[in-house]
């Protein structure tokens, strides 16, 4: 199943969403991986800039061990970075928003994401799952 199905919507912010809002544990969530998305980001770039920098200074010396090592280093560290922004985005799937506000920030974020690639596997179910999950607690209220 496509996300496009479900149309496209603007992009929320959360400063555009009530105060009264505030207390729905799905904004701590997409903040959670609004953060660690940035810091995978941010991990990246700091990674080549060493490479780069460690290049630099050594000469050209791809495909030597020392090359291998610091390859190495610097794959566990933006593995880190992303089983940590991969722990978000789970958690952020499986937080049914308790809110209208929150529903429809959930669902905008939703509509954010690119197609393929870096979303777990099976998360358009999960997603559909949550916003029922959502959805029912809201009526049943």
């Amino acid at each position: 199943m496509s996300i496009a199905a479900f149309g496209t919507a603007p992009a929320t912010s959360l400063s555009a969403v009530p105060a009264s809002s505030a207390v729905d544990p799905i904004f701590a969530a997409l903040q959670r991986e609004r953060e660690t998305h940035e810091a995978v980001e941010i991990q990246a770039k700091i990674d080549d800039a060493k490479i780069d920098e460690a290049l630099a200074s050594r000469g050209n010396v791809k495909g030597s061990m020392w090359w291998k090592v610091v390859r190495k280093i610097e794959e566990n560290g933006l593995m880190q970075a992303h089983d940590t922004w991969r722990d978000a985005q789970d958690d952020l799937l499986t937080t049914p928003p308790t809110t209208i506000a929150g529903l429809l920030a959930f669902i905008a974020w939703l509509l954010g994401q690119p197609e393929e690639g870096l979303l777990p596997d099976g998360w358009e179910e999960t997603a559909l799952d949550t916003i029922a999950a959502s959805i029912r607690a809201m009526t049943a209220a």
